[in-house]
């Protein structure tokens, strides 16, 4: 397939399958017909450089977090309907590679492997994956439960990952209720502790994570964890929390 830059350099040669006639993120849809191609390029030029500035992302930044904050919040309730944190199962793998391809850094395939591989062990299965549905049953969170040792890292224990919440589900204590749902899980999969490595500069993850009843791990753990992120490639320093598993905060 032949894509054309949307930077407006150059189209590459070949010959086209296609054409892009919208742009959807989540339950929104902006048609994109031909008149609309010039306004898009320059509208995203004026962004990246909006962003490359510092006063500019600052702003974008606060513009962001205005939208999810605690005055619009009962407005997006209303439009959100009631939520469900469940634990996911195999018939909601579309809607999970949905939300990933919109929200996660980890690749659809990724999740896509490893969580099948766990649903087709059943009651034998390690870990889990957790997830936040809003009335129309579209996933606004997920988190998923999982064994390190599963990636070849030599670290044991359950760890909560990829936890993610979309801005319109933010602020509405699902974080929350996502973690506490996995650590659930992993009391009754046997497991006595359940860790989670968060980098050192996403200060509203660890307070999430503290807030759930997580606790700084020990000396020993959170430097074997660092030195197996470093050597698979990882930079920012992390710090390692851990609580037990099982019901009650």
């Amino acid at each position: 397939m032949v894509t054309a830059s949307l930077l407006g350099r150059k189209d590459p040669e070949g010959v086209p399958l296609g054409r892009i006639t919208a742009l959807r993120r989540g339950p929104l849809v902006l048609p994109l017909p031909r008149l609309a191609r010039s306004p898009l390029f320059l509208g995203q030029r004026l962004l990246s450089q909006l962003w490359g500035s510092p006063g500019g992302r600052k702003a974008l930044v606060r513009l962001r977090d205005l939208s999810v904050a605690s005055w619009s919040r009962p407005l997006r309730r209303r439009w959100l309907g009631p939520l469900e944190v469940r634990l996911l199962k195999d018939t909601d793998l579309d809607a999970l590679l949905v939300f990933a391809g919109e929200r996660l850094l980890v690749p659809s395939g990724f999740l896509r492997r490893q969580l099948l591989r766990r649903w087709a062990r059943g009651a034998q299965a390690v870990g889990a994956a957790a997830g936040a549905f809003d009335a129309e049953g579209r996933l606004c969170g997920f988190a998923y439960l999982d064994d390190y040792r599963e990636e070849g890292l030599a670290l044991e224990g359950l760890w909560v990952r990829s936890l993610v919440v979309a801005p319109r589900a933010r602020r509405m204590g699902v974080a929350h209720q996502l973690i506490l749902c996995l650590v659930e899980e992993a009391g009754r999969q046997g497991a006595e502790r359940v860790y989670a490595d968060i980098d050192d500069d996403n200060f509203a993850s660890l307070h999430t994570f503290r807030r759930a009843g997580f606790e700084d791990s020990t000396a020993e753990l959170t430097q074997r964890v660092n030195d197996e992120w470093r050597i698979s490639g990882g930079v920012k320093p992390l710090v390692v929390l851990e609580r037990r598993a099982g019901t009650g905060e």
